[in-house]
């Protein structure tokens, strides 16, 4: 982790990305390496100790690395939401909120409204409220990360697990890249997933899905849990994340379509989601334009019809073991 944050200070991962992924994967490795030795030694608070000290260590270190340049759209529409501005309907080229110029670096996508759910935005505005500047989305996303791992240490201990696990959390490299180093929200989302998680521990079935859903406000891929979540506690709370979710749009409503324009352009056409999309693209460009919808509608019908049976046979067996 210094190494990479000595280097920082010469060049960028764009400029060199072999160099910043060699250096992301010795994380990685180590993080790895760390697990199986918490596993396989005795969980003594001096091995405790050490696993929260070198995660505090590595997550300092970090504090090197250049922010994100999505924390100047962070900025911006923190900043549009404090003013009164729809950032659903106002993009930050036409903002009246902030002087642009006044930003460290350019926003990303300055033509597009935001992609942010509401929830997300709130704490954006609070951030600029509280620190104006984007530095604060550091401590934000630090905040977030201890808030993780205090948690999964709270769910380790209440299972009986090896505290010492929480090297998986404390040295888990984009934890500590994109967290720490980059200040990504997405930190957030993950947090707030363990407290639904811990929720779920202290039986606390309502609180857990209200988590759950600003977890996935938060951030979209936290709705991977919402199923599992609504299994271990019950599916008739699955009115719970929808009404959170309109509650949390509603003050944006004017915006219209615009509340999900820029999210549908972003997940559909801007080429942002890693290396297999590429070759799924590659593989339907393959086939002829009208089987290759075709085929897509035809998966997507499938598994939404596998769900609702799916659906119906959970909740018929809740009534009849109820």
């Amino acid at each position: 982790m210094l190494a990479m944050a000595f280097v920082a200070r010469e060049t960028t991962w764009q400029q060199s990305p072999w160099l910043f992924a060699g250096l992301g994967a010795a994380l990685g490795i180590a993080c790895f390496a760390g697990t199986i030795l918490a596993r396989r030694s005795a969980a003594t608070p001096g091995t405790l100790g050490i696993v929260i000290v070198a995660g505090i260590a590595m997550h300092a270190a970090a504090f090197w690395l250049p922010l994100s340049d999505d924390l100047n759209r962070y900025a911006v529409e923190g900043a549009q939401v404090l003013q009164g501005e729809n950032p659903y309907a106002i993009a930050p080229a036409e903002t009246a909120a902030i002087d642009l110029a006044t930003l460290p670096g350019d926003v990303n996508h300055a033509q597009m409204t935001s992609i942010y759910p509401p929830p997300m935005l709130a704490l954006h505005a609070w951030v600029m409220h509280v620190h104006g500047t984007v530095h604060g989305f550091r401590s934000l996303a630090l905040g977030g990360s201890i808030i993780l791992l205090l948690t999964s240490l709270a769910l380790l201990a209440a299972h009986r697990a090896k505290p010492t696990l929480a090297v998986a959390i404390a040295w888990n490299p984009v934890l500590v890249l994109f967290a720490a180093g980059e200040a990504h929200h997405d930190i957030l989302s993950a947090a707030t997933l363990a407290l639904a998680f811990y929720a779920l521990h202290h039986k606390l079935a309502r609180t857990c899905i209200v988590l759950a859903a600003l977890a996935a406000l938060f951030k979209p891929f936290a709705l991977a849990a919402l199923p599992v979540l609504l299994t271990a506690t019950s599916w008739r709370h699955l009115w719970i994340p929808p009404l959170v979710a309109a509650l949390s749009y509603l003050p944006f409503a004017g915006a219209g379509y615009g509340l999900v324009a820029s999210l549908l352009t972003f997940g559909g056409d801007m080429q942002f989601h890693g290396a297999i999309e590429p070759m799924l693209r590659g593989m339907i460009d393959w086939l002829p334009s009208h089987t290759a919808a075709l085929v897509v509608r035809g998966a997507l019908a499938t598994m939404l019809i596998a769900g609702i049976i799916w659906l119906h046979r959970r909740s018929s067996g809740e009534l009849q073991t109820s």
